[in-house]
């Protein structure tokens, strides 16, 4: 059927896992280039990403191409030229292959919670084959989650955009991940109120796994010290450093961590990232807690950093909640 000029495509969901495509009828791409669209993910307890496929437009390089996926909240609308908005989430490798045959590529697993989000697809060493709008439908789902196309851009958060365009490929999904739910609010960074902390996680902290749970901090004053906070006692709201401590007393604390930053002044550039599942495992040293070895356990978590804009003993940095269980 037409809706306000759009072509809406219902495709059946898949029991468990499933996968949702577009097309593979490209007619136009960018070299080096990305999509931007929204994603609309409506299985309750959200969905875990497991991979794409892919529509290349160039002819085939002799070497490898990288993919990079970011996401936002909300959408992509008014973000395409602000990377501080975006949060890299996933990158892999694959073989390029000629236009409109499908490259599959497995990347890092990430969750996407249900809701709506933002997702940025950057290829570098090939470029995203897409459809013009009218020859594909801009918007395409399922029961687990719809797609709304979008634009392409030939560089990475900068230059011009085209659009609309309907990215080319598929996503390949799991069930719902385990319980990953953000909490709180982040302290307001002296670099002011579009400078909160966040936090958020990809992957799965498993008992059995070495790696692969990767927790994320941005919108970080960059070239800080930081760590991570965690507890096995549960969610709290205490007043600390003139935010909110939110996780319960005793609080542990992982290895020491650089925000760093692509320039060398104070901005809101900085990241930090762990792969919590190495560090539980004893690879990263520091002293992680056994508990964080043992399924069922659940675990809080929050970045701690410093903040130079404010005074002692204000002067730290705080993001919001994060809470999750270990499987087996």
């Amino acid at each position: 059927m037409r809706a306000a000029g759009l072509f809406v495509l219902s495709v059946p969901a898949l029991a468990g896992g499933g996968s949702l495509t577009t097309r593979f009828e490209g007619s136009a791409g960018v070299q080096d280039g990305g999509n931007l669209f929204d994603v609309q993910v409506t299985r309750p307890g959200g969905l875990l990403i497991t991979g794409f496929d892919l529509n290349l437009g160039g002819t085939p390089p002799p070497a490898s191409f990288r993919l990079d996926v970011y996401v936002t909240p909300q959408g992509y609308l008014g973000k395409d030229a602000d990377p501080q908005a975006w949060t890299l989430v996933a990158s892999a490798f694959g073989a390029p292959l000629y236009p409109n045959v499908p490259v599959r590529v497995d990347t890092p697993d990430f969750a996407l919670a249900e809701g709506s989000h933002g997702i940025a697809l950057y290829l570098s060493g090939n470029g995203p084959w897409y459809s013009l709008p009218g020859a594909a439908p801009q918007v395409i789902g399922n029961a687990d989650l719809t797609l709304r196309f979008g634009i392409a851009k030939p560089l990475l958060f900068a230059g011009g955009s085209f659009g609309p365009r309907v990215w080319n490929g598929t996503f390949y999904y799991d069930a719902p991940p385990p319980l990953l739910q953000n909490y709180g609010t982040g302290k307001t960074s002296s670099l002011g109120s579009s400078c909160v902390p966040r936090i958020a996680a990809s992957g799965v902290l498993s008992a059995s796994t070495s790696a692969g749970f990767h927790v994320i901090g941005w919108r970080i004053p960059s070239h800080q010290n930081g760590l991570l906070l965690y507890s096995i006692s549960g969610r709290a709201d205490l007043p600390f450093g003139g935010g909110r401590l939110l996780i319960a007393p005793p609080a542990r604390r992982t290895l020491a961590l650089d925000s760093g930053g692509l320039s060398p002044g104070l901005d809101c550039g900085g990241r930090f990232a762990l792969d919590l599942g190495a560090f539980a495992q004893g690879q990263l040293g520091g002293s992680p807690s056994p508990a964080l070895r043992v399924p069922g356990t659940l675990v809080n978590c929050q970045w701690w950093g410093r903040d130079p804009g404010f005074a002692a003993p204000f002067n730290v940095l705080l993001s919001d909640g994060l809470e999750f269980s270990v499987e087996p």
